[in-house]
Order: structure tokens, then sequence, then C-alpha cells
């Protein structure tokens, strides 16, 4: 073959790779889209995200302690901004995120894999309704993968950038490609507390690749800073440094063993990745792991060590972190923690099928196409298999069809008497609390909401003693949050209510009952006091 026919070929292989990827974006924001147009959410950490991101884009503050680390709720507020309706703001940050996920993960598994395993990677991320369902939701797992996504190949391109410089002068597009790097991991790291773990993996890796002592020092500081000062600042206002880390200390949470912890992590990721996939990934990796152990250095393969041993040692990480969390977090250990473990395992299943090709007898001496036939039935047998296991799930992961008639009903009833502009004082509604005050945002601040083992009665009292509520509303279910409110308050209400429907009941508070007791210390004090720098932010605290 000359090498015009060679270049031709190339082009018609990139322009089929562009419809490719072109294809599976589109594809991914449809599916996205449908979820975020025909469900709703029905996490309490979904309203609460989205709560604290509109409260956010109403009074912009420099967040400086608090359970969260700040960075999605600033994302959430821009959002805020543009959408105008907190309660698909959020929603829509994250299915921007998780469909641009697709085309970022495609691109990184490229570089470190190669083609066949990139694009299986994107048509199982197309579909994987684990991601799906997140990046229809305010949780902020969907934002981090895009954003650990975008760090590895903007990482991955910008040291191998600066290894294949030649002259001491830097181009343009080596400054740009580092300081694209440094902003987006910085970013990482205030989007979720985990980041912060995968730091030495970043620096490590751009040491080994671009041989940059001097540039290797300066991405860790960079990355480094918001860590140490989240961490002091919430140390010297909270007096707990590890306050984002408490969560595995709730009351509500039971220690399970390291043994029970693995097994929930394994049967999980059986679950809802599916059996097959996951054989086929540990034998992508335990293969691919040895192959880097035993290769020659004079190997070509060399050339991408240093990306695979970046990619091996994330998932390393990330599979630790769940492993601690599933074992400290018991019951209250939910699969999304596992999403970007499992996003990490879908290349791997290809490194099991293309070394079986390689082996295989067919796949000896065949022709290019029937070669790329063989890859192709691979790519579908992995897809259907997970997908024939996420047919068997029901309803739909983290989003729900069910409409909360109840508190919509509630809301408009609130609004239209001109009740909404009073003060609330309101118990947890079945852990739906933050949903009332989105329905009704243009009065969210007049609720205050009392939630057994959640909001610090200290805390509580000192927002009785400033503003003092004038309506009740309550759940029939909410007798723990009732009992837990009564311990740190008296008040007497009306004898009819107000509004009643079904379980949801709504009375005037008579004025001059409410009377403070004595502070009692509650035995959820890990969650730390409010933040005095964004009071709003922490009303649920």
């Amino acid at each position: 073959m000359s090498g015009q026919e060679a270049e031709i070929q190339d082009r018609r292989f990139k322009h089929k790779e562009l419809w490719f990827l072109i294809g599976c974006t589109l594809a991914a924001a449809l599916i996205r889209a449908y979820l975020l147009r025909r469900t709703n959410e029905y996490y309490a950490d979904s309203f609460m995200r989205a709560l604290q991101s509109f409260e956010w884009s109403r009074q912009p503050v420099w967040i400086t302690c608090a359970y969260w680390v700040p960075g999605a709720t600033y994302l959430g507020g821009i959002f805020n901004w543009l959408v105008g309706n907190p309660l698909y703001a959020v929603r829509i940050l994250s299915l921007v995120a998780g469909t641009l996920s697709v085309p970022c993960f495609y691109l990184a598994v490229r570089a470190v894999f190669g083609i066949f395993a990139a694009c299986l990677s994107a048509v199982l991320l197309t579909c994987l309704p684990l991601h799906c369902g997140l990046s229809a939701s305010s949780l902020s797992e969907g934002t981090y993968v895009f954003f650990l996504l975008t760090a590895v190949l903007l990482t991955i391109n910008s040291a191998t950038i600066c290894k294949d410089l030649t002259t001491r002068r830097q181009p343009l597009s080596d400054r740009i490609g580092f300081l694209s790097c440094i902003l987006t991991l910085m970013a990482l790291t205030m989007i979720r507390n985990e980041s912060w773990l995968l730091i030495p993996c970043f620096v490590v890796y751009y040491l080994a690749k671009s041989g940059n002592i001097a540039r290797a020092l300066f991405l860790s500081g960079a990355l480094v800073t918001f860590p140490l000062y989240w961490l002091v600042s919430c140390q010297l206002q909270c007096g707990m440094a590890f306050l984002s880390f408490n969560g595995c200390r709730a009351p509500y949470c039971k220690d399970i063993g390291p043994l029970a912890g693995l097994a929930k992590v394994i049967g999980m990721l059986c679950l809802y990745l599916g059996p097959v996939t996951l054989i086929l990934a540990l034998s992508g990796a335990v293969m691919r792991i040895y192959a880097l152990a035993t290769r020659p250095r004079s190997s070509k393969a060399s050339d991408r060590v240093c990306e695979q041993a970046l990619w091996f040692s994330l998932a390393s990480i990330c599979f630790l972190v769940d492993l601690f969390m599933a074992w400290k977090l018991g019951p209250m250990f939910a699969e999304r923690y596992l999403l970007p473990l499992m996003i990490l395992l879908l290349p791997l299943p290809a490194l099991a099928l293309d070394k079986y090709l390689q082996f295989s007898s067919l796949a000896a001496g065949v022709r290019e196409r029937k070669q790329l036939t063989y890859q192709i039935l691979g790519i579908l047998f992995v897809v259907n298999s997970t997908l024939l296991t996420f047919m068997a799930l029901k309803p739909l992961i983290l989003v729900t069809t069910e409409r909360f008639t109840d508190l919509e009903s509630l809301a408009n009833w609130l609004k239209e008497s001109g009740n909404v502009s009073r003060p609330i004082l309101m118990t947890s509604m079945a852990n739906r609390h933050d949903l009332l005050p989105l329905i009704c945002h243009e009065n969210s601040s007049n609720f205050l909401v009392c939630k057994d083992f959640f909001t610090s009665q200290e805390n509580l009292q000192k927002r009785l003693a400033k503003t003092v509520p004038e309506l009740f509303v309550t759940d029939v279910g909410d007798g723990a949050d009732l009992s837990y409110l009564l311990r740190a308050v008296e008040f007497a209400l009306a004898k009819e209510p107000l509004y009643k429907n079904g379980k949801i009941l709504v009375y005037r508070i008579i004025p001059g009952s409410l009377k403070l007791k004595s502070p009692i210390e509650t035995s959820l004090s890990v969650w730390g006091p409010a933040n005095p720098a964004a009071p709003a932010l922490d009303r649920h605290k």
C-alpha cells in the first residue's frame, strides 16, 4: 500500500470514528434528557444538593466550612442563574456533565488502552443505567466523574506534549494544556473529598511520563492547596478538620467489618454492572497487569505503561475507598458511591476479549476486516449481557416516575392562602424536607426544618430565637422528629389543622407559646455547627 493510499484510509477511519463518537454522544444526551423529562428525584441528598445550590445562587458567598466541599454547590448555583428553576437547574448540570462524559471517556480510554477498548467503553457508558440515573439527578457523582475523566485526559495530553518537547522554549499549546490540567484537577478536589486521595496518582504519573520535576512539584503544590485550606478552615471555624469525613461515624451507620464490606461491594458490582462484564473486567485487568510486569523493556507497548499504571492506580484507590465506606456505612452504603469504580472498570472487558482474539486460532492470520468483525461481536456480547442485567432492575435507579402530589398540593395551598410568606417550622416530611422549599423557592428562606439525628438542637434554638415560626407542618410518620423537637422547645398548636391532606398536617402555632428549653447535646454532634459564613446553606445541619 502506497503512502497516499494509507493516508486516504486513515482519513476514512478517522471520519468513521468521529461519526461513531457523535452518535454515542447524541444517544447519551437523548437517554438522559428523556429521564430528566419523565422522572423525578426521591433521594433526600438530591433535594438538599439542589436547595443548597439555589440558596447559594441567591446569596453567593465563599463557603469556608460545611459537611460537603463547595465545588458542586458553586456549579449548581451558576446553573441556577442560567436556568432559573431550582427543581431542574442542578439536574441539567448533571445532564450536561453526564453527556460530555461519553466523549471524554472515549478519548481517555483510547489514549490508555486503544480504540477497541474505547469503542466498548463509550457504548457501555452511553447506556449504563446507574450513570444515566445520576445524570438526571441533583447528586454530585455524575459531575465528579466528568471532571475525573477530563482530568485524566488533560493530564495525559499535557504530560505527553511536555515529554515530546525538544527545545527549551515551550509552545503556547503546551502552556495552555498544562494550565487546563491544573484547573481541572483543582476543580476535581473541590467537588468530592474522595478526589484528594487521587492526587498522588496524577503527580507521580506526570513526573514519570514527562520527566519534568519542576512541573510535577508545581502540580502537587497546586493540588494540595484547596484540601489544606479546607481542613484548616474547618478546624478553625467548626472545631473539626475532618468534618467532611465524619459521615461514617453517624449513629445510623453500622460497622459490618471488612469481609462483609468486600462482599457488599462485589455484590453491588455484580448487580449493577452484570456478572459477565465484571468477570471479563477482572480477567482483563489480571492479563494486562501480568503483561506489563513481564514485558521486555524494549517493547513498543511501553509507550502506554505510564498511562495504564495511572488507570489501574485510580481504579485501585476507588475500590479501597468503596470498600472502606461499605465497611463503615453498612446498610447506608449506596450504589451511587460505586460509579467512579464502575466507569474505570468498563474498558477492562475489552482487554480480555482482545487477548482472547489474539490467542484464538480464528484470529491467527485473519484479515483486518474479519478481525474487526470479531471485535464488533465482542462489543455486542458484553453490551447485551450488561443490558440484560439492568433490565431486571426496576424501578429506575436513583430516579422515579412517581410524583409527590401531596407536597405539590401543599405548596399550592400555601401559595394560594398566602401562608407561604409566613415563617414555617416543619419536620422531615418523610425525608422530603427540602422538596417543599424548592417548590416554594421564592420564599425558601421561610422554612425551618427539624430532623431527628440531623439538626443540632443548639443550632435549632438559635434559629427559633431569631425567627419565631407561625405555622407547623408535619407528616404523621415523623414522630421521631416531633419528639426530638419537643426536647428543645415547647409550643402550643391550634386544636384544628389549617390544612390536611393524607398524612400531611398544617397547624397554626399559638402566638407567644413557643419557649426554648435548656440545650441538650445532640447525639449527632459529629456533623458540627453551622457555617458562619453562609448560614442559609446549613439550615439542616
